[in-house]
């Protein structure tokens, strides 16, 4: 976290940061030691950390340096500022699933573990931990020479105990890509060869199959077939809940519905909007619930009067209905997949009882 020097408290958030950005151009600019560098605001998928977002190459450094900045504004310079751990964690994982080495982006080019990455709270306020641990990074002289004005920069401490509360955090954001992938795999007919090559998959391939899938024995052609199994549908486990609730949106995110047939499924959803059926045929793809309130994308307006009456649908009906949407693509023949002969673990050995066996 860096202090920001006294006497511009007066100024606006919205200024504040385009003086804060101008800072950066102009020092990077005139820095020698910084061979290339690509500078941005507001960008997206960067969660909190969006303000400022800057990448620079620098001699003797072998990785780019990416800096992530929150600019926190404060007219006070006594008011505390409050940590928000799950917010930045959070923002910190959002970016690392943003780094992919075939990106056109040259900001978001390479792996995340090929960038040294810093994430930057630039502020007046205090730190309401009041500690007094240093950063330390072998970038620092040049962060300083590039950010600092005020003189201070701490590194914010945090308990033990937070460990366990970021772990969960990480699991439920590693889970909803993992649905997403999973969406993806299945919508694109992916080489399935290569579904063991993708990071997410590598770590939760055999949760999937105790838990999500049923996986066939090797097939002659030296692969395995999965298919959703009917229990998945009816889980209470709180990751397999968020990960169901995902698959879902994602799935009938990409369900093709014929252009010949919008107007009449309209039809009938506007006759009976308290029908699940229905809603079913619609929901997620012409349909979407957002905040509370069922909208029709841009096809589905083409065949609506201007004068449509507000439909009110309460959220158990939307969710009835996208649970069953849902399932008549996962549980239909079509939606079966080939997976490699190693998705799952199906053929290890495990030595010991039956408890140990269970354990590992």
């Amino acid at each position: 976290m860096f202090n920001r020097r006294e006497g511009t408290s007066g100024i606006s958030g919205h200024l504040y940061e385009t003086k804060l950005l101008s800072l950066l151009y102009f020092r990077a600019f005139q820095d020698d030691r910084i061979t290339d560098f690509q500078l941005a605001s507001n960008v997206d998928h960067a969660g909190a950390f969006d303000d400022i977002c800057f990448r620079i190459k620098v001699k003797r450094f072998d990785k780019p340096v990416s800096i992530f900045i929150q600019a926190k504004h404060r007219e006070n310079k006594e008011q505390t500022l409050k940590i928000d751990l799950a917010t930045y964690f959070t923002s910190y994982l959002e970016i690392r699933q943003q780094f992919d080495p075939s990106s056109k982006d040259l900001f978001w080019k390479g792996t995340f573990d090929e960038v040294d990455s810093l994430f930057v709270i630039y502020t007046t306020a205090k730190d309401e931990s009041t500690n007094d641990s240093k950063v330390q990074s072998s970038f620092c002289p040049i962060l300083n020479d590039l950010i600092d004005t005020g003189g201070t920069v701490q590194q914010t401490y945090k308990h033990e105990n937070d460990v366990e509360f970021l772990c969960k955090i990480a699991i439920k954001e590693q889970i909803a890509v993992l649905a997403e992938r999973v969406a993806k795999f299945i919508n694109d007919n992916s080489n399935f060869q290569m579904l063991l090559t993708d990071e997410i998959f590598l770590r939760y391939h055999i949760i999937l199959a105790q838990k999500v899938v049923d996986v066939t024995e090797v097939q002659p052609d030296g692969y395995r077939i999965a298919s959703f199994r009917t229990d998945f549908f009816d889980t209470n486990d709180e990751y397999l809940l968020i990960f169901k609730d995902k698959l879902f949106k994602e799935i009938l995110k990409r369900r093709k519905i014929k252009s010949t047939d919008i107007k009449k499924l309209l039809s009938e959803f506007l006759a009976e909007p308290t029908d699940i059926s229905k809603l079913s045929k619609l929901i997620g793809t012409i349909i979407k619930y957002n905040n509370g309130q069922l909208e029709f994308d841009e096809l589905a307006k083409k065949h609506l009067s201007p004068n449509l009456e507000p439909i009110d649908v309460s959220r158990s009906t939307v969710d009835k209905a996208v649970e069953l949407a849902a399932k008549e693509i996962l549980l239909s023949e079509e939606t079966t997949f080939k997976v490699p002969v190693a998705f799952g673990n199906k053929d290890i050995t495990l030595s010991g009882n039956i408890e140990k066996k269970k354990k590992e």
